[in-house]
């Protein structure tokens, strides 16, 4: 009899708690899950990217003709050209900070940067008078000029570059950066000199010659979508100076500075 009551009570007991326990139930299933998640960023990762642009350069020409004694010398600066340019870029970046970004980049760019000069060295026939220049050629008396012109043309034909750059973010798709870099430079050009009615030996050629400097640029970088992104960067390279001819009549050096505006479109992984 005892046993009958106590079953009794049970199923009583569970009959009144059932709606309790489904309303519980209930809430456990509509509660919000909590899901951890990890930062995501269009900024870190590796990118490929191909450039347009144009660019100028800027050179200094410096030279002496003489024998120590008997010379004279001079100096040509900021002879410049202009022209275009295209390259390919990659590159890999860490977004350190919500807010700053840092990376490594390696470029090649190709340009048609062209400069034509022809400048009046009248002046070193001076020299000629009474056989100066070891009395290679022969000037007119009282030290008067002997018409003379230095001739060349000379574009560097392409820029590899290694850089790193750092920046911050204005916002979530906008970059702001500066860049710092090694370059090497590929330069093709001809010269003639003359002096008088006849090219001073040796002083007409074709030349090459490669070069070593720095590469400094500062841009901004916006996301067009998830994957792609559009970068307006301006560049400035600075080359060490150059010996383009040395005879036993003079030289001629020559330093050279590449400055160029370039457009990116990347493609970021």
């Amino acid at each position: 009899m005892q046993s009958r009551l106590f079953a009794s009570a049970c199923a009583l007991a569970m009959v009144a708690g059932a709606p309790a326990l489904a309303d519980e139930a209930a809430k456990m299933a509509t509660a919000p899950v909590e899901v951890v998640t990890t930062h995501s960023t269009p900024w870190e990762g590796a990118w490929v990217g191909g450039a347009l642009g144009i660019g100028s350069t800027n050179y200094n020409a410096s030279g002496r003709f003489g024998d120590g004694v008997d010379s004279l010398g001079f100096e040509l600066p900021d002879l410049g050209g202009q022209g275009g340019l295209f390259g390919i870029e990659a590159g890999y970046d860490f977004a350190v900070s919500p807010d700053f970004v840092v990376g490594v980049q390696a470029d090649f760019t190709m340009t048609n940067v062209t400069n034509r000069t022809a400048a009046d060295i009248s002046d070193v026939g001076r020299l000629f008078n009474g056989g100066g220049l070891n009395g290679n050629m022969n000037g007119p008396a009282n030290g008067e000029p002997v018409p003379g012109s230095f001739e060349y043309s000379i574009k560097p034909r392409h820029i590899t570059t290694v850089a790193a750059r750092a920046g911050f973010l204005p916002n979530d798709t906008t970059l702001v950066y500066g860049l710092l870099g090694y370059s090497r430079a590929s330069f093709k050009g001809e010269f003639a000199t003359t002096l008088g009615d006849a090219p001073v030996p040796q002083g007409t050629g074709d030349y090459s010659f490669s070069d070593n400097g720095i590469a400094l640029g500062a841009g901004i970088e916006t996301m067009m979508t998830d994957n792609i992104s559009l970068k307006l960067e301006y560049r400035f390279n600075r080359f060490g100076t150059r010996t383009l001819f040395e005879t036993r009549e003079g030289s001629v050096n020559l330093r050279s500075d590449v400055q160029s505006v370039r457009a990116v479109v990347s493609y970021r992984f």
